[in-house]
């Protein structure tokens, strides 16, 4: 394990070119695949393709914020010192309306979390953002 490792609050294989994972998870809507890939930008960040069944019942797309891995020692040091701290901020979240109230954006959330992601609110947010936050389901 390399040192800034032991901080590391974001999976860094979500910045590699070509990353993708997947997952199914059930939701209230029933099973519920989430496809995630990679996305060439300024900003590191990914998108995530929402499915229950075949049907597409959303899309979402985060950005990982202070992404820079330190490249040594002494750059892990002067990183801690400025308070390096990666984490992701959702671009943002669509769930068709068909399929919103079900579990699917906190299923979401759960599973980018269940691979090492911290995660935290925009602090630009709609009125529907903002309402998940607040009941405690981005948290």
């Amino acid at each position: 394990m390399r040192a800034f490792e032991l901080i590391e609050k974001i999976n860094t294989d979500i910045l590699e070119p070509g990353w993708s994972e997947e997952t199914t998870v059930d939701t209230k809507a029933g099973p519920t695949r989430f496809i995630a890939k990679y996305k060439e930008s300024v900003t590191p960040q990914f998108t995530v393709d929402i499915f229950v069944g075949k049907e597409r019942a959303g899309y979402a797309r985060f950005v990982v914020m202070n992404a820079d891995k330190p490249k040594s020692i002494k750059s892990f040091f002067r990183r801690v010192t400025d308070k390096w701290d990666p984490h992701l901020v959702a671009g943002n979240i669509v769930v068709h309306e068909e399929f919103r109230r079900m579990g699917i954006a906190s299923a979401l959330y759960k599973w980018l979390r269940s691979m090492g992601n911290d995660i935290r609110p925009s602090t630009t947010q709609t009125d529907a953002g903002r309402a998940f936050w607040t009941a405690g389901a981005g948290a």
